[in-house]
């Protein structure tokens, strides 16, 4: 899956500096200097910091003793991937332009709000496993569960399936056991409010945009 991501990332620098701009009045411009130049002044800079952040980890990982060491202590690499969402949300605006069927559309959005529930979701979980297994006095949820003798799989659904269950009330089976646990629960609890009102109007208007293109 790593490869698969970055050859994705990778051409699709080449497919960038390749692809039509869309001027203000419709028209599509071909002109290579115009798109190189418009892509330079938009996403090639983000681009380029993602790429070269997943190739050095490849190369710091295939060198000696003293690379590993290296690609270990710059573990910030990883945070950088996260700028992948801020580009994604262009393509998919591009690929969902380009949908005229009635039926995929729909689809299309379903998708998109899945994806962004998932994302939430996994680092909601994340963090909620490492709040309940940080080093403390205090019982914590993955004492009181037992999670602590667990494999990561139990963990990691464990805490998605609890950050899943925030957006339709929580659940019974898993629940905060400190105050640090219950605030961290109440802030989910609103942001999540906050973000399934967003979702809402974020969905029912590019249900309404794919039907008016349509």
């Amino acid at each position: 899956m790593e490869w698969t991501t970055r050859m994705f990332w990778t051409f699709d620098i080449f497919f960038s500096c390749t692809t039509g701009v869309v001027r203000a009045d419709g028209t599509v411009e071909y002109d290579l200097k115009t798109i190189l130049k418009r892509y330079a002044k938009t996403w090639l800079g983000m681009d380029l910091l993602i790429v070269c952040s997943d190739w050095s980890e490849v190369i710091f990982s295939s060198g000696g003793t003293s690379m590993i060491t290296l690609a270990r202590s710059t573990r910030i690499i990883r945070i950088v991937r996260l700028l992948r969402l801020v580009r994604m949300q262009e393509i998919m605006t591009n690929v969902t332009e380009r949908i005229q069927s009635e039926a995929l559309g729909p689809v299309v959005q379903v998708s998109k709000v899945t994806i962004v529930l998932m994302t939430l979701s996994h680092f909601t979980g994340c963090l909620w496993f490492a709040i309940g297994a940080r080093d403390t006095s205090e019982t914590t949820w993955v004492q009181v569960g037992g999670y602590q003798t667990q494999g990561v799989e139990a963990q990691y659904l464990a805490s998605l399936h609890w950050a899943l269950t925030q957006f339709s009330g929580g659940m019974d089976e898993i629940y905060p056991a400190s105050p640090l646990e219950r605030l961290f629960a109440v802030l989910i609890g609103l942001s999540i409010f906050v973000v399934a009102l967003v979702m809402l109007g974020v969905f029912t208007s590019g249900l309404t945009q794919q039907y008016i293109i349509g």
